[in-house]
Parts: structure tokens; C-alpha cells; sequence
């Protein structure tokens, strides 16, 4: 099935785990193709694909209420929901936000959320306010991306585990906000994926969920089988996937801090001070130490050999220690026609 042709989460339910496995990588074309063009989170959204396709496939939104944060981290829910043409069409590219935002889609989107860390506690209110209505539907809070160890994601967590009903917290565990997270809270996270989710000292355990762990949280079929687990239960429980931030875009895995957000992929502007690291700027923000100016200098992996090999080339090489070069970076990916 095509990217282009889902409508909405019913769209996916009949497909087999081969089918989405091939929209899963549909999906990850779009994430570099966009992201090289406009610029955006690409490292979150390359790393939670897996995992927002398995919630779409077992839940049953909008009835079943799911609510993302950090939600830059939303470019598959919102695939998923109407509006993958925004990511497919170049035209469309800036019409789509990167936050959840019901301006967008009332339905799906149920709250405007950013960086406050705000899902859980959110999800905490939808699932009393269900309570007084006396309706029956899962609610779904999905946090990840350095969103957890939040006050606010700690708030909701503490009042939602006394519950007596259905709530469900995906933690999305990528080990990464920006950079790499730190903390006793990620201590603990780190202990849990370390003993395949059987340490006796559980963060989420002490607070009164049930828990699942995934060690493969980029695997379809594990994630799947993990939340059809949690559906419908009756006591609040946390499913824990591990995930690989910039899953399936080898320089994203490689260089993870730095593919958290890229800049479209115009130029590449690299920083050869030897004294200093050096930065590139665009399209990835990253950050080479000293040791990798040679390779930087040489270009063998980034330059085409006319650019390699012509006179303005060598001439900014000789002055390599002091100069700032924007060079054009060839071959952007590009999303299969």
C-alpha cells in the first residue's frame, strides 16, 4: 500500500506485518526527504516509526485517545491521520506544523503539545473526565525523546497510577532529549534495558503500573504484540520500548545528537579551525571533533571529484586552520516517485 493512500488509522488495520514493514520505510524516505528540504526533527521521527505505526494499528483512534509528547516527534501519527500528502508533496511541505495541534486535526490531535512534557498528566485528565461520563475507550499517553524526566510528566505519573482503569504510558526510550539524557530517573531506564526489564528496582513499578518491556522497539511484530498486551487492561500500565533514535539512516544512528534537528540540505558549511571542533551548520547541526578534520578536508565522502579537484577548492584547503567553507552538498535523498 502506498503512503499516499492512508486516510486514516482504519486504513492500516488490514495490512500484514510484511505491508507495514514496506510503510514503515516509505515513511522513513519521507522523513529524510522532508526534513532535507524544509529542515526539522528527523533523528525522533526516523526512531519512533515503528512505534507510532503499532499504535495506530492496535488502537482504535479516535475513539481510543493518544496524546504525544515531545510531539515534534509526531511525523508518522500525523501519516497516519490524514496527512501524509503534507510530507509526500514538496508544495505542501510547510502547510504541516511539527507539533500535535487540533487546528490540524481535531480528531487525532487533541491538544497543542511542545517541549513541557505534558502528555501523561493530559492523558490523566482525559481518562477522569471518561470516568465521570462512565465511557469506555483506552487512553494512550506516548512520551519520549527527554520528555519523561519532566515535572510535569512526573505529576501525571503519580496521579495517574492510582487509577483502577484503563491507562496506558508508552515511553518511548531512545536514551536522547537533544542530547544524551542523565539523571537517576534515566539510571534506572538504562538498569531496566540492561536486565531485559527484570531488574527489581523499577521506576514505574514503584509508582503502581503494570509493566512490559520491548527490547526491540523497532520491531513491528514485538511492538504489536506488546501493546495488544496493555489494550483494554484495567489498571494503568507502562510498555517500554527501547529505540534506536535515527533508525534507519546511518549517519542519524551514527551521529545522533546532531540529526536531531536538520536544516535542509543546501549547503554544507564546515568549520576547519584546527584548535576548535568543527561545526557543520547545515544540514545537520553536527559537531566533528579536531581528529576527523583530515577526513573533513579530504571529502572523499561528501564532494563531488569536480568540486574535490578544482582550484577554489585547493585554495581554501591551504587555508584549512582559519576558513569557514560552504560547499554543495550532492546527492540529498530524495522520496522514491
Amino acid at each position: 500500500m502506498k503512503l499516499i493512500d492512508i486516510h486514516s488509522p482504519q486504513d492500516i488495520k488490514p495490512l500484514t506485518i510484511d505491508d507495514l514493514k514496506d510503510l514503515a520505510k516509505q515513511m522513513r524516505a519521507a522523513i529524510i526527504n522532508y526534513t532535507s528540504t524544509i529542515g526539522g526533527h528527523v533523528g525522533p521521527n526516523l526512531g519512533d516509526v515503528e512505534a507510532l505505526i503499532g499504535v495506530h494499528y492496535v488502537f482504535d483512534a479516535p475513539k481510543d485517545k493518544i496524546v504525544i509528547d515531545v510531539s515534534h516527534q509526531d511525523f508518522v501519527h500525523k501519516m497516519l491521520t490524514g496527512r501524509a500528502q503534507y510530507y509526500l508533496d514538496k508544495s505542501k511541505f510547510t502547510e504541516i506544523g511539527e507539533f500535535t495541534d487540533p487546528n490540524e486535526s481535531p480528531e487525532y490531535d487533541i491538544f497543542y503539545a511542545g517541549h513541557t512534557s505534558p502528555s501523561i498528566s493530559l492523558a490523566f485528565g482525559l481518562a477522569k473526565a471518561r470516568s465521570l461520563k462512565k465511557e469506555d475507550f483506552n487512553i494512550v499517553a506516548f512520551i519520549g525523546d527527554g520528555s519523561l524526566s519532566g515535572g510535569v510528566a512526573f505529576e501525571g505519573l503519580n496521579n495517574a497510577g492510582k487509577l483502577n482503569d484503563n491507562f496506558i504510558v508508552i515511553v518511548n526510550d531512545n536514551q536522547m532529549a537533544i542530547a544524551e539524557n542523565h539523571g537517576s530517573l534515566y539510571d534506572n531506564l538504562r538498569e531496566l534495558r540492561e536486565t531485559n526489564g527484570q531488574s527489581e528496582h523499577n521506576y514505574f513499578k514503584s509508582l503502581g503500573y503494570d509493566y512490559i518491556y520491548v527490547a526491540e522497539g523497532n520491531d513491528l511484530e514485538s511492538v504489536i504484540n506488546a501493546l495488544k498486551k496493555a489494550k483494554d487492561t484495567k489498571n494503568p500500565i507502562v510498555v517500554h520500548l527501547n529505540t534506536q533514535k535515527g533508525e534507519g539512516y546511518a549517519p542519524a544512528e551514527a551521529h545522533r545528537e546532531e540529526f536531531h534537528f536538520s536544516h535542509r540540505m543546501t549547503s554544507l558549511t564546515v568549520n576547519l579551525c584546527s584548535s576548535q571542533m568543527s561545526r557543520i551548520t547545515s544540514p545537520t547541526r553536527a559537531i566533528i571533533y579536531s581528529e576527523r578534520l583530515k577526513k573533513i578536508r579530504n571529502c572523499s565522502s561528501f564532494l563531488p571529484q569536480h568540486l574535490k579537484s578544482s582550484a577554489s577548492w585547493k585554495r581554501k584547503e591551504k587555508l584549512a586552520a582559519t576558513s569557514t567553507l560552504t560547499l554543495q552538498l550532492p546527492n540529498r535523498p530524495v522520496f522514491p516517485q
